[in-house]
């Protein structure tokens, strides 16, 4: 009998990478909260941003200029673990979610 061991392959999700991109793509000094949720679709991701900035921005607008960033910064198989992007005030955000804060 024979054992061999095998390295588990984990998939990292690269949050950090997400985060500098906003902060990144955000009006200088404006706060955010990211939030990373499983969908119920392999192991893909959605990510909310949840800012005050660009509060009169349309929602298709603000998602537009979070993915054109996350285009040029993160790879093709980062790309891939995301379902899709949101960008809410909070107040949508609560709407969503429920009594959520916001600091």
């Amino acid at each position: 009998m024979s054992a061999i061991a095998t390295k588990k392959i984990t998939d990292s999700f690269p949050r950090a990478k997400i985060k500098s991109v906003v902060q990144n793509v955000l009006p200088k000094g404006a706060n955010f909260r990211l939030y990373v949720v499983d969908s119920k679709i392999g192991k893909m991701k959605i990510v909310r941003v949840v800012t005050p900035a660009w509060k009169t921005l349309q929602p298709a607008d603000r998602i537009f200029r979070i993915i054109q960033a996350a285009n040029a910064n993160l790879s093709p198989a980062e790309q891939n673990n995301i379902l899709r992007f949101s960008v809410l005030t909070p107040d949508e955000y609560k709407d969503i979610v429920g009594n959520g804060s916001f600091s």
